[in-house]
């Protein structure tokens, strides 16, 4: 996950630069393709189920913090959505008004930050009737 970032993080400034707004955010969205995979193949829910609590915090860890670069790397895109992601990860208001691109590094997320309340950054669009056919199910 840590090589994804490595590698994205410097296209999606590239193509920035070149004002290709699709390629930036397509490289953001590569790392967090990178945590989806890592997140399969890790299974933390498993590690913990074994017993192994310091694994699975670790794998969880390090797909926050590969969130959080995403939303830097995405912020001059879709600013509001990326400040929903910073504040859900425990960062005030004045600490996402200060977050630069030198932001976009790896770095774990400050011992003991506690995590806001999970809440969905996207409303949920239905199709007419998908409401209702999922409320039968």
């Amino acid at each position: 996950l840590r090589s994804a970032v490595a590698e994205m993080v410097p296209k999606c400034a590239a193509a920035y630069e070149e004002l290709d707004f699709r390629g930036a955010g397509e490289a953001a969205l590569e790392i967090a393709r990178a945590g989806n995979k890592y997140m399969d193949e890790s299974a933390p829910w498993g590690l913990f189920k074994e017993g192994k609590v310091e694994e699975g915090c670790a794998v969880l860890l390090s797909i926050l913090e590969a969130t959080r670069i995403c939303a830097v790397l995405l912020s001059p895109i879709v600013p509001g959505v990326s400040q929903k992601v910073y504040s859900q990860l425990g960062f005030s208001e004045d600490a996402w008004r200060s977050v630069s691109w030198g932001d976009a590094v790896w770095r774990d997320l400050p011992e003991g930050q506690a995590l806001a309340e999970p809440v969905p950054v996207f409303e949920r669009l239905d199709l007419p009737g998908e409401a209702e056919d999922r409320a039968k199910k």
